[in-house]
């Protein structure tokens, strides 16, 4: 009885929210469509190309079975360290190079096809869901921040917390020791991956994935655009004003505007980190250390986003949240250790948008060129580090 009372709780509350929703679009149209059309310019700006390239290669590389085989190859150096398969190693790589929510994509996809166990996707999870080099050392260093080095201070942290967040979620579970030795060997990988790829041809394959990928990028579109009307009237309303001075009412010795920067950040990474950027009289470390803490937690719209490609599985979505809630505490650890020997200087000028760089002004096509090489250069990388990797290990049993 009373799990049924707190879904019945749940329901009402999901259902009080969407009408006041709803009735807030109705009463202010203006504000709502303006938020909108935000939403669809970064959705088609930023978002489509640098992850286009990215859904649709991950999918054909795990219907070929190529994920599986390059995982297989790269099992001895991540089982040790992370307690997890091979095919960790190729998510992380693509997580880091294209961005969110692609990493949790991939990983859930692997927990439908039983590739991995439960608590092997939730330890993958804790790593493999990270921002892309675009928006960080782009959209935040360069176009925010007007300063290059303080995107990099926070990549290198929030990379670095990814790592350290995966090897202390590590313990997190089952030894999984059995599910382990059950795992298959290389020959037999192959001639499963070659029985599959019989059933349909490659150009089939391809179609399915980029129907797949549009189909999951839709579904980003239409929370990105959610997601801003919300906190377009949330804005309007000045919600975030509010919460900010309760706080600082609690905390009286710490500057509100940084908490309202922040509070920005718990709903959408770009409107926080933005908003932080605007405060002339913060130092560049400490700016880092906090922009850093926002992008690693990711923000709700991504998590609206992954949620739903997670729902799909058995993967609790607690741990999930649990380990998002950890990489922003490492990353700003790190960041607050190695943010003071990249940043050496005070901002030089305020923070702007109009900043001439290559990464922030140039169009459609060459941010989905870009994401189309770093994409390549992942999957030549980890095929080299693969076929390596096996060779060492055949003159090692030799």
């Amino acid at each position: 009885m009373k799990s049924n009372k707190n879904v019945s709780n749940l329901y009402i509350f999901i259902l009080i929210s969407t009408v006041l929703a709803a009735l807030l679009i109705i009463l202010y149209p203006e504000e709502s469509l303006n938020a909108a059309k935000s939403g669809i310019l970064l959705w088609f700006n930023t978002v489509l190309p640098a992850l286009f390239p990215f859904f649709v290669c991950s999918k054909v590389m795990t219907r070929l079975g190529i994920v599986k085989i390059l995982g297989r190859l790269l099992e001895p150096i991540l089982r040790p360290l992370f307690r997890v398969p091979g095919e960790a190693s190729i998510i992380f790589a693509i997580s880091i190079t294209s961005g969110y929510p692609i990493g949790v994509q991939m990983v859930s996809e692997l927990r439908q096809n039983k590739t991995i166990s439960r608590d092997e996707a939730e330890r993958m999870l804790s790593f493999c869901s990270t921002s892309g080099p675009l928006f960080i050392l782009g959209s935040v260093g360069a176009g925010m921040f007007a300063d290059p080095l303080l995107g990099w201070s926070i990549a290198v942290s929030h990379f670095s917390g990814a790592i350290i967040n995966g090897l202390v979620f590590r313990f997190h579970g089952k030894h999984n020791i059995n599910y382990s030795n059950k795992r298959k060997k290389l020959m037999e990988v192959l001639e499963e991956a070659e029985e599959n790829n019989k059933k349909s041809s490659l150009i089939v394959f391809i179609g399915e994935a980029i129907l797949e990928s549009f189909k999951s990028l839709l579904l980003i579109c239409g929370y990105i655009i959610f997601f801003s009307i919300m906190i377009s009237l949330l804005e309007k309303f000045s919600i975030f004003i509010l919460v900010s001075n309760l706080i600082h009412f609690v905390i009286p010795y710490t500057n509100p505007d940084i908490f309202l920067s922040f509070i920005k950040g718990v709903f959408e990474i770009t409107l926080g980190c933005h908003t932080l950027s605007q405060l002339q009289s913060l130092d560049f470390v400490t700016a880092c250390i906090i922009c850093t803490g926002i992008i690693s937690w990711s923000g709700l719209s991504i998590h609206a986003q992954s949620l739903t490609f997670i729902a799909q599985t058995d993967i609790r979505s607690s741990i999930y949240l649990i380990t998002k809630l950890f990489h922003s505490i490492f990353s700003m650890l790190c960041a607050f250790i190695f943010a003071p020997f990249i940043i050496d200087h005070e901002p030089a000028v305020s923070s702007v948008f109009n900043v001439s760089d290559i990464l922030i002004n140039q169009g459609f096509t060459y941010k989905l060129l870009f994401s189309t090489k770093l994409m390549i250069a992942v999957i030549i990388l980890f095929v080299i580090t693969a076929v390596l990797n096996q060779l060492l290990s055949i003159k090692r049993s030799n």
